[in-house]
């Protein structure tokens, strides 16, 4: 895959296909905790602060499989590696929907720190990478993460849906959660069936690259570039995440039911596609540095408004 060779349908199907993907692999440990949170610390028996640790625990799993994650995607093909990180995803969907402890969902929760990123994250990257080529980076990932966005949006609104209808049906959170659960490892199952059937084929091809690595860690790490860009990746997710809490202040502070708090963080997520792809319009054409410092800024100002309204 190039920027301007193949065909224009199967490079686009190809970019469909790692945006489904990319985000459907987030949506069981993610999705739910963020669209419904006050069903999940109900049903759960859950504090806010004890699914954080549990959070936790996923987010050292995950830091530590993202080392090995980058030499196994130079060595095998993405479309293997992401057929296998989706299904071992939606295995661990099939225990939530049993409802385990809240001791289990620690190991569960670990489980998708290690499926999620160690053999998918890094497949999916390069895969986006390729596609771009070398002139159309900014938007190849703009569309990557707006469209994921999407995708994200679009799955919460017919999970809302589902949760609305289960507690209509029979006045009850568990069974709705549990609907909304099956949704999602449903759609982790086809999208993993879709990878494998309809991704085209790609080999590892980087080993000499993976091996210059492994001898040039100390002048990795000892570049300033990399630890600003981890910064930025670092304070970036802080920002986002804080997302997550918006379904608990909706119920907690505005008073909504767990219905209306769910619409409104589906509502809220319908702008991520809309800024994640202007912004990758914009790193094209402008300094990325001085976009993510504006985009910072307003950040920061808008979450200080949030403060000072409460």
């Amino acid at each position: 895959m190039t920027a301007l060779n193949g065909n224009t349908f199967q490079r686009f199907a190809t970019l469909a296909i790692l945006i489904i993907a990319g985000e459907i692999i987030f949506s069981l440990p993610f999705h739910i905790p963020r669209f419904f949170r006050p069903t999940m610390l109900e049903v759960f028996g859950l504090t806010n602060t004890q699914l954080g640790d549990i959070f936790a625990l996923y987010g050292v799993v995950a830091l530590l499989a993202y080392f090995p994650g980058g030499a196994i995607a130079d060595r095998y093909s993405a479309r293997g590696l992401m057929t296998v990180s989706l299904l071992a995803t939606a295995l661990g969907g099939l225990y939530l929907y049993t409802l385990p402890t809240r001791n289990a969902l620690y190991w569960l929760f670990g489980f998708w720190g290690l499926t999620s990123i160690l053999l998918f994250w890094a497949a999916l990257i390069k895969a986006t990478r390729d596609w771009g080529g070398n002139d159309t980076q900014g938007i190849a990932f703009g569309m990557l993460d707006g469209g994921r966005g999407l995708v994200a949006s679009v799955f919460a609104t017919v999970a809302v849906l589902i949760l609305s209808q289960q507690l209509a049906s029979s006045n009850s959170s568990v069974a709705a959660l549990q609907g909304v659960i099956a949704f999602y490892t449903a759609a982790s199952l086809i999208t993993a069936a879709l990878v494998w059937f309809a991704l085209p084929e790609s080999t590892g091809s980087a080993e000499k690259n993976t091996v210059s690595v492994t001898h040039n860690w100390r002048h990795i790490v000892s570049e300033p570039s990399v630890w600003l860009q981890a910064g930025v990746v670092v304070c970036a997710y802080c920002g986002y995440k804080a997302l997550d809490n918006y379904g608990v202040y909706a119920v907690a502070v505005l008073g909504m039911n767990e219905v209306e708090a769910a619409r409104l963080t589906t509502l809220a997520s319908y702008t991520r596609p809309v800024a994640a792809i202007a912004a990758g319009l914009w790193a094209d054409r402008w300094h990325s540095s001085r976009l993510v410092m504006l985009l910072f800024a307003v950040a920061a100002l808008v979450f200080l408004y949030w403060v000072c309204s409460l």
